[in-house]
Formats: structure tokens, C-alpha cells, sequence
């Protein structure tokens, strides 16, 4: 579980009122949970519940539903209304997953599917993800082999004044072309790359 504006929170409201969010969160997830289920955080604005013997997809559901309703509720701090917003992934033991490591890993790939939907959405681990989540294990082996053989291309763009033509400076683009897939859009390469902490490998690429 993950809330939708945490950092415009912060940014807007001050890290006060994001901490004070936080804990009323935490409170209502806690609120939600039988006896048998878990409630942690697991670090900035996402949260996981285990639910044990959660039932069917349908239960599992409603329950998700029943704890976002309650969390998307408004929160008062010092007289301002905060509307946090949370969105949700679930992944089934031992359906998606026979362990926790990769119960926790799918899902927050079906987390990531919820948030591209609108606010408050719930998303369940699904074949489509699991494929798109072998994509990304094989696109970050590829960056790290390409990092390697500094296959990483730097393409210098002059930013031009439009009042008057001239020049006013250079923007350095970063390409990759793969060896069997062609050029890769670094719309594609970057967002896994900044996820597995390659960025900076990639940027002294750049500015070599």
C-alpha cells in the first residue's frame, strides 16, 4: 500500500504534516487488521498487510477496499484538510509467490499497476506483470553488461534562443543502442536503471 500525494504532502504542508499522515495511516491500517493479520511499514509512504487466511480474490478485495475507504478518509492537521489518497498490489501466497521475498517483490509490481490507474485503485499480481517483471530483470542485466562495455552513447543538443537564434548552451542526451534490439528509448532503460541504483554508473558514462 502506498499513499498518492505523500510527496506533495511534504512539499505543500511541511515534513510535519506528512509524519503526522503517516501515523494516522499506520493507525487506520492498524484499525482495519484482525488479530491474525500484520501491519507494517516498510519505509517513506508504503506500507504492507499480511492477511492470513485472507479467503478467495473476491475477499481479498473487499477487505484491500474496506482499508483504502478508510485511509482515503480526510485528515485534519492544524485546521488543514488532508486528503492523502493511497492506492494498493496484492500478491496471493503461494498463488503468485512461494516466499516471502517475491510475495513482496510482485507485489509491488501490482502496486506500480494500481498507481498508473486513478487514485484509490487496487491491482492483483497478474501473468502480464509477471512478464513485464522478467522483462526488467533481463533489461537490467542488459544495462549492466552495456555499462560494462561502455555501450552508452552521449549526444550533445544546442539549446537555441528563440528571440534571437544564437546558442545559449548544450544538452547531453544519453542513447544506448542494444545489440539485438536496436535503439532502446531511455523512456525505457532509465526509469529501471534509477531502480536499481545504475544511474550513476550510466552519468560518469556521460560526463567521461
Amino acid at each position: 500500500l502506498d499513499l498518492d500525494r505523500f510527496k506533495q504532502i511534504n512539499d505543500t504542508l511541511g515534513h510535519a504534516a506528512g509524519d503526522y499522515v503517516l501515523v494516522v495511516t499506520a493507525q487506520r491500517m492498524r484499525d482495519s487488521c484482525r488479530a491474525s493479520d500484520l501491519c507494517v511499514r516498510l519505509g517513506s509512504d508504503e506500507f504492507v498487510m499480511i492477511l492470513n487466511g485472507a479467503g478467495g480474490t473476491e475477499d481479498i478485495n473487499m477487505v484491500a477496499r474496506r482499508v483504502l475507504t478508510q485511509i482515503n478518509e480526510p485528515i485534519v492537521f492544524q485546521r488543514t484538510t488532508i486528503l492523502p489518497g493511497a492506492s494498493a498490489g496484492v500478491a496471493v501466497y503461494p498463488i503468485d509467490a512461494d516466499n516471502a521475498q517475491d510475495l513482496l517483490v510482485h507485489a509491488d509490481l501490482a502496486l506500480h499497476a494500481a498507481k498508473k490507474q486513478s487514485g484509490g485503485s487496487i491491482s492483483f499480481f497478474s501473468e502480464e506483470l509477471r512478464h513485464e517483471l522478467d522483462y526488467r530483470k533481463q533489461l537490467e542485466h542488459d544495462i549492466r553488461i552495456a555499462i560494462a562495455e561502455k555501450a552508452f552513447q552521449v549526444y550533445f543538443q544546442p539549446q537555441v534562443s528563440l528571440s534571437n537564434g544564437t546558442i545559449g548552451g548544450i544538452e547531453a542526451l544519453v542513447r544506448w543502442e542494444h545489440a539485438e534490439r536496436g535503439m532502446i528509448a531511455p523512456g525505457e532503460f532509465i526509469p529501471v536503471a534509477e531502480k536499481c541504483g545504475l544511474m550513476p554508473a550510466i552519468g560518469r558514462i556521460v560526463i567521461a
